[in-house]
């Protein structure tokens, strides 16, 4: 591919910014689906269908897959394997032993009574999935919500260390041509689709969403090697083939979640009403979804004060993912005592509008000077 120059003034300054506002807007999505959304609608476990526009909410999860297969450099097996497992695998290992217990006393001081002993070893599940592990495939996923609980969406993490293994291994000969993509894509969402309908139990680790997750790993990486996001940036908001990939986007997410409806149960295979045939619809749904979460990102750069926001949110995605839940909890179970769903505390829209954001700053905060503290105390010992 040529050398890309700027065109319509584009400010050059700004285009690495651009997938730390691309991780912002999807980690913004997964704060508000957990803290807001999830409780106060009921999440998978509503007799309604959500509307679209939370669908398309729910579909910017997919991004983190996008974009995590965007910069994919072949480096090496072990050498990328190290890199994204270690710090994966340990720091959501300690979350998951050590954030219950602090939640539990802060919960009892509120004057909530919970068994502790059982409710932890119902924590300790994420270390190898979430609540659905080893249940019934197709049958109707009743979840008895836990308070204490501060690891919702730790599954997440669970399936990318898996998913980084297999996309490592395949990605660089997946990547020679068009058709050895488009092939092995085919492959991985066909086998999703196997797996979903032939398997008795959800699987250990999120393993049946492995083969859909590195096929979006593997869109990711195809838009990298054709430098999606550096082409937008280049040409700038007023190329109309800009506005022409927004569009097409928006309007194949649309018509694909109108049509084929996606629900909110992806952390449990449930792609949609047709069984595991729905993850083909999905995983349009997901590639469009990121196309215009990209484009989303390239216009809000523009956006002074606002893009500074989300850029330093996006730098900070797996803090914000590990503790959004234990932060946002002690926040809102102070202004509510209502339990959603999913454990967490049911919010008005003047106090999601509150613990929301404030959930969000002091998460990534955390993000940005914890490991400066633990190599001071490092140096220290």
């Amino acid at each position: 591919m040529p050398p890309l120059t700027p065109v319509n003034g584009t400010d050059m300054t700004h285009r690495l910014r651009i997938p730390d506002m691309v991780k912002g807007i999807a980690i913004i999505g997964v704060v508000l689906t957990h803290l807001y959304l999830t409780p106060v609608t009921g999440g998978e476990a509503s007799s309604e269908t959500p509307t679209v526009p939370l669908e398309l909410v729910y579909l910017t999860l997919i991004t983190f897959f996008v974009i995590s297969g965007y910069f994919y450099r072949p480096r090496g097996f072990m050498y990328n394997m190290k890199r994204r497992i270690v710090q994966l695998a340990t720091v959501m290992v300690v979350c998951t032993l050590v954030l219950p217990i602090p939640m539990y006393a802060y919960l009892c001081t509120l004057g909530y009574r919970m068994d502790f002993v059982s409710g932890y070893m119902r924590c300790l599940i994420a270390l190898i999935g979430n609540y659905v592990v080893l249940t019934p495939m197709h049958a109707p996923h009743a979840y008895d919500p836990l308070v204490f609980d501060t690891t919702v969406g730790y599954y997440f993490i669970n399936l990318m260390v898996f998913s980084f293994a297999v996309f490592y291994a395949v990605a660089e000969r997946a990547l020679a041509d068009r058709r050895t993509m488009a092939v092995t894509v085919t492959a991985c969402v066909l086998a999703t689709v196997a797996v979903c309908e032939v398997s008795p139990i959800h699987l250990p680790f999120q393993i049946e969403l492995v083969p859909i997750s590195v096929a979006f790993m593997l869109f990711g990486a195809y838009l990298g090697r054709k430098r999606f996001l550096e082409s937008l940036e280049l040409r700038g908001l007023r190329d109309r083939r800009f506005w022409a990939i927004l569009l097409v986007s928006l309007a194949v997410a649309l018509v694909t979640v109108t049509v084929f409806p996606v629900g909110r149960g992806f952390h449990y295979a449930y792609f949609g009403e047709y069984g595991g045939w729905s993850a083909i619809p999905y995983f349009v749904a997901g590639c469009s979804t990121s196309i215009m979460v990209f484009a989303l990102s390239l216009i809000l750069s523009k956006m002074p004060g606002l893009s500074d926001i989300v850029s330093f949110l996006g730098t900070h995605t797996l803090a914000i993912l590990l503790l959004h839940t234990f932060i946002g909890k002690l926040l809102g179970f102070a202004l509510s005592d209502t339990v959603g769903i999913n454990g967490c505390p049911v919010l008005s829209v003047p106090e999601a509008l509150f613990v929301i954001p404030l959930t969000l700053a002091v998460t990534a905060i955390i993000g940005k000077y914890a490991p400066k503290v633990h190599g001071k105390l490092k140096k220290l010992v």
